[in-house]
């Protein structure tokens, strides 16, 4: 399904979810979670293919690259005074995921 979406030009999956997850992966590295949840992979894999991140490359769209810089200071800075991720992003992974973190 994500790959047709891709192929047809149809983002069904938000920018900013894409950035949230990127982020989320960045900061908290890769966790059981994130590799046993198949709609998590699903999406993760979505991102790269369409914001061109894959192999370490530079992402191709700045809107995505803004929001993703957003996300990594926030869940950086969160990390760093509170030790858990903002109530907002852990209620998107728990409605999307089935998990949370707090």
């Amino acid at each position: 399904m994500y790959q047709s979406a891709l192929d047809a030009g149809i983002p069904i999956v938000s920018t900013e979810t894409c950035a949230i997850i990127c982020a989320m992966l960045l900061v908290l590295g890769n966790t059981e979670e994130f590799t046993h949840n198949h709609r998590l992979v699903c999406e993760l894999q979505y991102a790269q293919k369409r914001f061109g991140i894959e192999g370490g490359s530079v992402p191709n769209d700045r809107k995505f690259l803004t929001a993703l810089n957003y996300y990594t200071d926030l869940l950086t800075l969160n990390q760093q005074r509170e030790d858990r991720v903002p109530d907002h992003i852990d209620a998107m992974f728990q409605e999307r995921y089935g998990f949370h973190f707090n």
